[in-house]
């Protein structure tokens, strides 16, 4: 593992291993990198993390939780103007458990891409596995350039875990995807936007994800819901396309 606090990485850097990074900022214009875990023991706090360029497998922000323990974050943010993304973008982080105490929570996880390529997909929530648990009260893309293969407002979770965002917004303006879902994605376990009991505390009519294309933004599909079956959207889903060049 390559570890670093508030790291900056550049063009001719090559990082054949995962690379940690202990602290909440990060700069990475360029370089080639297998897998990218900005905030990793942090407990708390923002996480910001700035992408220019480079070749990437895996991406995750705000922070990585290992087999026990907890973490409340703020504001976890990434913003990507260009690189190469193999697989995943994670949003909110990843967190890894043996059991289940192990809990990462973030108040907002907040995606801005306006270039690169992502072959895989862009996840608005966290990763859980082995019995963790992630929660993510908003979730915010915002997509204004760039190549994907699928976008997702919710997380990924498998292996006994959880993975939870309670509302999500993706707000695309240009660039391509394949698919757009409203909720996230599953190896075996449970991702889910909690949209409706969200609503029911607080008596708040607000959608639990709002999607909208405009201006020169493109998608062949955009499903209003999950893309497996134990991936849940609990609550309305509004889609709003206008002036936009998507006709599938």
């Amino acid at each position: 593992l390559a570890k670093r606090e508030n790291a900056t990485i550049a063009d001719g850097a090559v990082i054949d291993t995962n690379f940690i990074n202990k602290g909440s900022e990060s700069l990475i214009t360029g370089g080639e990198i297998n897998a990218v875990f900005v905030g990793t023991d942090l407990t708390s706090g923002n996480v910001d993390t700035e992408v220019q360029g480079g070749k990437f497998s895996k991406f995750f922000v705000g922070g990585a939780l290992v087999k026990t323990g907890s973490a409340e974050m703020g504001t976890v943010a990434v913003t990507v103007s260009g690189g190469e993304f193999a697989d995943r973008i994670y949003g909110a982080g990843y967190a890894y458990g043996t059991a289940a105490e192990t809990e990462l929570r973030a108040e907002n996880s907040v995606i801005n891409i306006s270039g690169g390529t992502v072959n895989d997909g862009v996840f608005g929530g966290a990763h859980a596995r082995k019995n963790a648990h992630a929660i993510v009260n908003a979730v915010d893309i915002n997509i204004s350039g760039g190549t994907f293969k699928d976008i997702f407002g919710g997380g990924w979770a498998e292996q006994g875990s959880t993975s939870t965002v309670t509302s999500a917004t993706i707000d695309m303006s240009a660039g391509f995807a394949e698919y757009i879902f409203a909720g996230g994605a599953n190896g075996s376990n449970s991702a889910s936007i909690n949209g409706s009991e969200a609503a029911a505390a607080s008596g708040d009519t607000a959608p639990a994800v709002a999607i909208s294309l405009t201006g020169s933004a493109d998608a062949d599909y955009i499903f209003l819901s999950s893309k497996h079956a134990n991936s849940k959207v609990y609550g309305d889903v509004t889609l709003t396309i206008s002036d936009c060049d998507s006709d599938k």
